[in-house]
């Protein structure tokens, strides 16, 4: 397909999440022009997201659509590409769930999930204009690849082996009964 990669980011709208940041490289770079970033997310500081409605308007390939309330896997199976440019995260439970639905996730080097780059499912870096093009471009070759039921099934795999609820529950009461 010649289609464009599309984005999306879908967390909480709140400074921590860094969305301000990865608005401003979509906005202020001529190659991110041709590429859509839809951003759900529900509101917690409305502040930040004032600021962020005025950066975003006037620009056709940025838009806020609100909260996902329903049919995630949907709505989220019409992009290709999870931006999660957070500065912090407790567990990331949306990276989980973009990549349960098919998305490939890019997420800020500062949170530790170099588990994503270590089995092809993902990528970790920077979130800078620089790091972000070139890894665009890198996709825009391999979109087929991202896009294919192979790849489908190398996540749900994935998941399944390292992210159910049965493992992550045992994890967390190993973590919290040695404090």
């Amino acid at each position: 397909k010649k289609k464009k990669l599309k984005f999306v980011f879908f967390s909480r709208i709140h400074p921590s999440k860094n969305l301000m940041r990865l608005v401003e490289i979509w906005k202020n770079n001529y190659f991110f022009k041709d590429y859509y970033l839809d951003i759900f997310g529900e509101v917690e500081d409305i502040k930040y997201f004032n600021k962020l409605k005025i950066n975003i308007k006037n620009h056709k390939n940025v838009n806020y659509r609100g909260i996902i309330k329903n049919n995630l896997s949907k709505k989220l199976s019409k992009y290709d590409i999870f931006l999660h440019p957070s500065q912090s995260e407790n567990f990331g439970l949306v990276i989980l769930e973009a990549m349960s639905c098919g998305l490939f996730p890019v997420v800020n080097k500062k949170i530790d999930w170099k588990i994503l780059d270590k089995n092809n499912l993902g990528k970790s870096l920077n979130f800078n204009y620089k790091d972000l093009k070139k890894l665009t471009v890198r996709l825009n070759r391999s979109k087929k690849k991202i896009r294919s039921k192979k790849f489908n099934t190398k996540i749900r795999n994935f998941l399944s082996n390292h992210y159910n609820w049965k493992q992550i529950i045992n994890d967390y009461y190993k973590y919290y009964s040695n404090i």
